[in-house]
C-alpha cells in the first residue's frame, strides 16, 4: 500500500492545491507540452526558437515537479518492485489511499496505473487526467477501481458551492459519511441568483461552512471517521453518492473472504521449519569458522574469548531459533486440530 500524505507545508496549499487542483495547472501545462513537441520550429527565426524552447523548458519544469508527476512515478516504481520475482511479491496487490491532497493523487496515480484506490476527503481532480481518461471515468469506467469517501459538508472535498462532484463528475464510486441535504443541492445554489438576498446567504454559508471544514465540527478531519474491530470503515450514516441509498458497514467490506487450507498452513510450517534449519546451519558454520581463527590468534589468549562466543551462540539457538521452532509447531498443530474438526462436521 501506497499511503499519500495530505496538504502539509506551504508548497503543499498555494503549489499543488491552489495551482494544480483548482488551477489545474499541471494538466494544462501537460496538455501544451503535448502540442509543443509536435510541432516544427525549424522554420522560425532564432529568437523565437528561443523563446519557444525557454518556454517548453518552463512547462517541463512545471509538470516534473508536480506531485501528480511524483506521485505517478513512485506508483510506477512500486509496481515495477513488485513485479519483479526476485523480490518475492508474486501475488500482492498494490493498493493506493490518502486524505485531502493525498487522496486526489492517489486517484490520479491509481487511474495512470491502473492500480486500486481508497481517498478520504479528497478534492475533485478529475479534470488532471489526460482527455481520454477523464472520458472514461465520466462513463463510469473507475467506478470499480476507486472508491472515494468523504464528508457531503466538506468544502474541499465537494467543492465550495454546492456539491462539484455532480457538476463535473467524479473519478471513482463515490460515498457520503453522511446524508446529503438541501444546502448541498445544486439547485438551490443555481436558483439563488434569481432570488434577492438568497445569494448573500448562500455565499455566507459556503464560506461559514469552508471554514468549518478545518475548525468546529472539523468536517475535513480524519478524527470524523470510525472503524470496527477489524479495521473496516464503520459510519453509522453513510450514504451511496451513486443511488442515494444508505449503506451499512464498510463498502471495500463486501465480497472480502479470506481463504486458507490446512495444506497451505502446513506448507507454511514446512517453509518455516526448513528457514529455521538453514539459518541455524549457517550460523554453526560461520561460529566453527570464527572459532578456528581465534584459537590460532594472540587474542584468544586464555580462552575467554571463545567460551563467550560460543555461549553467546548457544544462547541464541535456544532463545530465538527454538522459539521459533515452537511457533512452526503450534502453527502445524492449529492446523491439524482445524481440519479434524472440518472432517467432524
Amino acid at each position: 500500500m501506497i499511503a499519500f500524505r495530505g496538504s502539509w507545508e506551504a508548497p503543499d496549499f498555494y503549489d499543488a492545491d491552489v495551482f494544480d487542483v483548482m488551477g489545474n495547472r499541471f494538466r494544462k501545462n501537460q496538455d501544451s507540452l503535448e502540442k509543443m513537441n509536435s510541432f516544427d520550429t525549424s522554420s522560425l527565426p532564432l529568437t523565437e526558437q528561443f523563446n519557444f524552447a525557454m518556454a517548453k523548458e518552463r512547462k517541463q519544469k512545471i509538470v516534473a515537479e508536480s506531485q501528480f508527476t511524483n506521485a505517478d512515478d513512485l506508483t510506477k516504481e512500486v509496481k515495477k518492485y513488485m513485479k519483479d520475482p526476485k523480490n518475492g511479491l508474486d501475488g500482492y496487490q498494490l493498493t493506493l489511499t490518502g486524505h485531502s491532497l493525498g487522496g486526489g493523487l492517489g486517484e490520479y496515480a491509481g487511474v495512470m496505473n491502473d492500480v486500486a484506490v481508497v481517498s478520504y476527503e479528497a478534492p475533485n481532480v478529475i479534470d488532471s487526467l489526460p482527455k481520454d481518461k477523464k472520458e472514461k471515468a465520466l462513463r463510469g469506467d473507475y467506478k470499480d477501481q476507486i472508491t472515494t469517501i468523504g464528508n457531503p459538508n466538506d468544502t474541499v472535498f465537494t467543492g465550495f458551492r454546492g456539491n462539484d462532484n455532480k457538476n463535473r463528475g467524479r473519478i471513482g464510486h463515490l460515498f457520503y459519511t453522511d446524508k446529503p441535504d438541501i444546502k448541498n443541492d445544486n439547485r438551490i445554489h443555481d436558483a439563488s441568483s434569481y432570488i434577492p438576498f438568497l445569494p448573500f446567504l448562500t455565499n455566507g454559508y459556503n464560506t461559514v461552512r469552508f471554514f468549518m471544514g478545518f475548525m468546529g465540527p472539523s468536517f475535513h478531519s480524519m478524527d470524523n471517521l470510525s472503524h470496527d474491530k477489524y479495521g473496516y470503515l464503520n459510519m453509522p450514516n453513510m450514504y451511496d453518492g451513486e443511488t442515494g441509498e444508505k449503506i451499512q458497514g464498510s463498502p471495500r467490506a463486501d465480497g472480502v473472504t479470506i481463504h486458507l487450507t490446512v495444506e497451505e498452513v502446513k506448507q507454511i510450517t514446512s517453509d518455516l521449519r526448513r528457514e529455521i534449519d538453514d539459518i541455524n546451519q549457517k550460523i554453526v558454520q560461520a561460529s566453527n569458522k570464527i572459532i578456528n581463527v581465534l584459537q590460532q590468534s594472540p587474542a584468544s589468549v586464555d580462552g575467554n574469548l571463545i567460551n563467550t562466543l560460543t555461549y553467546g551462540i548457544y544462547g541464541f539457538q535456544r532463545g530465538y531459533m527454538e522459539r521459533i521452532r515452537s511457533e512452526a509447531d503450534f502453527i502445524e498443530q492449529r492446523a491439524v486440530e482445524f481440519e479434524t474438526v472440518d472432517k467432524q462436521n
